[in-house]
């Protein structure tokens, strides 16, 4: 669920809190190993609150990487190669 900033404080933390432990768990534990209640309990919330935003870790994983590619290309939509490679090299580490 991507925030678009008209959602109730209580959800918008909510979903905060998930992206926020899931980024911290993907940094630290193999993918496989992630399990629902470890994200669950790191962003202090509920499982069923978990799966009322998201039906499984793998709709979240999407999610966030389709936000995160959607954020990069429009970073460097105007960049022209080779000429800005290091900028896009740049975004894409910031």
């Amino acid at each position: 669920m991507n925030l678009n900033g008209t959602e109730d404080l209580r959800v918008q933390k909510t979903i905060t809190a998930i992206y926020q432990a899931f980024e911290e768990l993907i940094l630290t534990t193999d993918y496989e190993k992630i399990t629902v209640a470890e994200l669950a309990r790191r962003a202090r919330i509920n499982k069923k609150t978990f799966y009322r935003y998201h039906p499984t870790k793998d709709d979240l994983l999407a999610e966030l990487q389709t936000s995160l590619s959607q954020d990069y290309l429009a970073l460097t939509k105007d960049l022209v190669y080779p000429r800005d490679l290091a900028k896009s090299i740049t975004y894409f580490f910031n």
